[in-house]
């Protein structure tokens, strides 16, 4: 199912679907000194894949503690939280404190920078991030409405740079990171008044 969503609709699932996606916007409102991952943090995601969900899993079984699903942040909140509180806080285990170690560091990161989870770990958006190249979505920025006011890029929750493509009438959305928001077309005060003007 997520293969067949990724080739429709790229990673807009991560951008307007996502709960723990919401979560992470939410939680970088909150007011304080802010920094971008770097670049090569998006490797994260594909190593993440590979070896915890995969090959790990595969090799040493299902029920190993090295496997992803086993300190996934966006289960602690959603299923081990209410299992928690619905046990009376009867279950707490060394799992459970290594669960919620990471939940912890996952929501500091989301608080420090904009979809840390999204861009550096989540596997899910990994398996979408590629099929961002022959989905049938597509988000252009138009060549001709670029003023190099950089609007599009300071707006991306992602750091994908949408002018850079604008500029080379590439698809915003032909880049595995972008999850199809559309923040950077609100952001573009030129697509903003033609269709003002159209209006």
């Amino acid at each position: 199912m997520l293969l067949l969503f990724g080739v429709l609709i790229g990673r807009l699932f991560c951008g307007w679907v996502c709960p723990f996606g919401l979560a992470q916007d939410v939680l970088h409102k909150i007011p304080g000194r802010k920094f971008a991952l770097p670049e090569w943090a998006s490797s994260g995601k594909y190593l993440v894949l590979l070896f915890m969900v995969l090959l790990i899993p595969f090799l040493a079984g299902e029920s190993t503690m090295y496997s992803f699903c086993r300190i996934c942040p966006a289960a602690t909140l959603q299923v081990s939280l209410p299992y928690l509180i619905s046990s009376g806080f009867a279950t707490i285990s060394a799992a459970t404190v290594v669960r919620w170690g990471v939940l912890i560091i996952v929501i500091y990161f989301a608080i420090r920078s904009s979809r840390s989870f999204c861009k550096a770990i989540c596997p899910i958006g990994a398996i979408m991030a590629l099929l961002n190249y022959i989905s049938f979505v597509v988000v252009r920025l138009p060549k001709d409405a670029c003023v190099s006011c950089q609007s599009c890029d300071s707006s991306c929750p992602m750091n994908v740079r949408p002018s850079e493509r604008a500029i080379k009438e590439i698809p915003v959305n032909r880049t595995p990171d972008c999850i199809v928001c559309h923040d950077c077309k609100r952001a573009c005060p030129v697509v903003n008044k033609r269709m003002v003007n159209s209006a």
